[in-house]
C-alpha cells in the first residue's frame, strides 16, 4: 500500500478528549513514534487559551530569564553563529558606531544607520526608526539610490 494512503486512513485517539480522530487532526510532532502529537488540535487550542499568559507576566518572565547564566551562554553562542554567518554585517555595524550620527534624512528626527551595501560600511543612510522600517518594507516614496544622492548633495 502507498505510504501516503496509509497515513490518510490512520485514526488516532486523543489523550485528552478520548475521541478517535483522523490523523491530520493532530499536529506534527517528530519526537513521537506516530509522528503526531498526543492531543488533538482542538484540545491543544483549548488548553492554550486557558493557560495564556498576560503580556505583563510574559515581559516579567522574559526579563527574569535574560538575567540567568543560561541566557547569557545561549546569547553568546547565537552571536558567534551570527558573526560567522554575516561577517560583513557585523563589520559594517561596528564601523557605523564610530560615524558621526546625523538626523533622519526624511523627517529630521533622531536617526539610526542603514547600510546600502554591507561591503561598503561607510555608505550609510541616516533614517529614523519609522522611515528605516518603511524603506526595508519598500513603503517609502524614495529609493535607496535617491536618498543616497540627496545625502551626497548635503
Amino acid at each position: 500500500m502507498d505510504k501516503s494512503l496509509e497515513i490518510y486512513n490512520r485514526i488516532k485517539i486523543c489523550l485528552n478528549c478520548k475521541l478517535p480522530k483522523h490523523f491530520y487532526d493532530f499536529d506534527v510532532d517528530n519526537s513521537k513514534n506516530s509522528g503526531r502529537a498526543s492531543h488533538c488540535k482542538r484540545c491543544r487550542s483549548l488548553y492554550n487559551k486557558a493557560h495564556r499568559i498576560s503580556p505583563e507576566k510574559n515581559r516579567e518572565n522574559n526579563s527574569r530569564y535574560r538575567k540567568t547564566d543560561r541566557y547569557a551562554i545561549k546569547h553568546r553562542e547565537d552571536y558567534k553563529k551570527h558573526r560567522t554567518k554575516f561577517p560583513n554585517r557585523v563589520r559594517a555595524r561596528l564601523v557605523s558606531l564610530f560615524l558621526e550620527k546625523q538626523p533622519c534624512m526624511v523627517c529630521g528626527a533622531k536617526a539610526e544607520a542603514h547600510h546600502i551595501d554591507y561591503k561598503q560600511p561607510l555608505k550609510v543612510l541616516w533614517l529614523c526608526k519609522k522611515h528605516h522600517e518603511m524603506l526595508e518594507h519598500k513603503q517609502l516614496e524614495y529609493t535607496e539610490d535617491e536618498l543616497w544622492m540627496s545625502a551626497q548633495n548635503m
